[in-house]
């Protein structure tokens, strides 16, 4: 994560080292934030695609419905606890 973020902030703030120490944190934090949230988001969008691919495998496409459902239902409660 902190690989991520460093790029992130290489990229985007190219004064970074410039900005006074509150800034700084400010913009690490944010930062932190994001990453960890599009990690889970990618995490629980791979278990859509595994539950999908199992769900497949009975021939009906309108289960996509399920999986989504499933891995929406488990990052909430992951979220929540």
């Amino acid at each position: 994560m902190f690989v991520i973020r460093n790029f992130i902030i290489k990229i985007f703030y190219k004064d970074y080292n410039n900005f006074d120490l509150s800034r700084q944190q400010n913009i690490y934090a944010n930062l932190s934030t994001f990453v960890r949230k599009s990690a889970h988001a990618c995490e629980y969008g791979v278990l859509s695609l595994l539950v999908y691919v199992f769900i497949l495998e009975k021939k009906n496409i309108y289960l996509i419905i399920v999986p989504v459902l499933f891995s929406l239902l488990y990052a909430i409660s992951d979220e929540i606890h």
